[in-house]
Parts: C-alpha cells; structure tokens; sequence
C-alpha cells in the first residue's frame, strides 16, 4: 500500500509551522524509544540545542540585569568622585566600567547564539521529522504486511469455525433426531434404562 521510494517535500514542510516534535506528547509516545540511528542522533542533538538556548536565554537575561546593576553603581560612584575626588571610588568606578565593556561582550556573543540556535533547532526538528516519516512509513510497510498476514490467518480461522459449526450442528441433529427415534419406538421407561446402562 506505501510505497517504500517516496521524496519528503521540503517546499511543504518547511512552509508548515512544525512544533518541536520531542516537545509533542504523541511523538515521544511513538519515537522516544525507537531503536533508530538517525531518529536518536537528532532526537539528542535537539535536546541538547533546547537545552543550550534555554541556559542562553537565562544568562541574557541575568547579564541584563547585572548591566542595569553597574550602570547605577557608576551613576553613584560618578557622582561621589566628582564631589569627593575619593580614590577609592574612582578604582571602584574604573571597576564597574570594565564590568560593564565584559557584560556588553558577553551580551553581544549570547545574543549572535541567540539568533543562530533557533534557525539551527528549526534545521535539526526538520531533520528529525524527516526521518519521523521515513521512520514511520518504513514501519506503516512492515505492519501492513503483518496485518495483511493476520487478516489471512483471521480468514482461515472463520473459514473453520464455520466448518465445525457445521460439523457440530450436524453431530447435534443427528443425536436428537436418533433419540427422538428410539424414545418414541421404545419409551421413557426403556430409554432411562437404556440410557443408565448405554451412556459413558
């Protein structure tokens, strides 16, 4: 019924808003466990790319804050060195500015990746889904054959279920219809003691 040489579409699979499939509950239900290479291969590299773009985003996100922190200790600092010309403060100002020069680096290098793991977790979940399909009509081939077989066997066992049906009706018909036979020639009294000295 599938056939086994079948091109996937990249023009329709990439015009589809495809969810991350190991997020999808039914996926996992299907192909967390399969015994697949290629599946396993992308199914851990994308795990792994959620994973990466998660602790990205959370450093983004306390890098931010930490910026926003130092900008308000050299407002402070600012203002108490032009004020008080205290040493102290200015190496704690220089301090602070050099923090602020490693945070925008940090920043600038977080958010490239933050650009770039998306398109490349888009790239892999294609993969993946494409191997999903290959994976699952490979499969669908396997187990029409199995259920064409199991039909088949189905077919067999009515087929002699009807014949011993028929048999048992048979056997059934001919035990009544003797009984009746000799229970009318001979009797009720005759036949149970027929019956107590003839039955196994």
């Amino acid at each position: 019924m599938f056939s086994k040489d079948f091109n996937i579409d990249l023009d329709i699979i990439n015009k589809k808003n495809i969810p991350i499939l190991i997020n999808v509950k039914e996926w996992k239900l299907l192909f967390d466990e399969v015994s697949n290479k290629k599946v396993e291969e992308y199914r851990d590299e994308l795990s792994q790319l959620l994973q990466e773009q998660k602790t990205v985003d959370r450093e983004l996100i306390r890098l931010k804050k930490d910026k926003k922190k130092n900008m308000m200790k050299i407002l402070n600092l600012s203002d108490e060195v032009n004020n008080t010309n205290n040493s102290y403060a200015i190496e704690l100002l220089d301090k602070c500015q050099q923090e602020i020069i490693d945070i925008n680096t940090r920043i600038e290098e977080l958010t490239i990746k933050s650009e770039v793991l998306p398109k490349e977790i888009r790239r892999l979940n294609t993969n993946l889904l494409k191997e999903t399909i290959r994976y699952s009509y490979d499969k669908l081939n396997e187990n029409e054959k199995k259920l064409s077989d199991v039909n088949k066997e189905i077919i067999e066992m009515r087929n002699r279920l009807k014949e011993l049906i028929e048999h048992k009706n048979d056997y059934e018909e001919r035990l009544n219809t003797t009984y009746r036979l000799l229970h009318g020639i001979l009797g009720n009294k005759a036949m149970e003691k027929l019956d107590k000295s003839m039955i196994e």
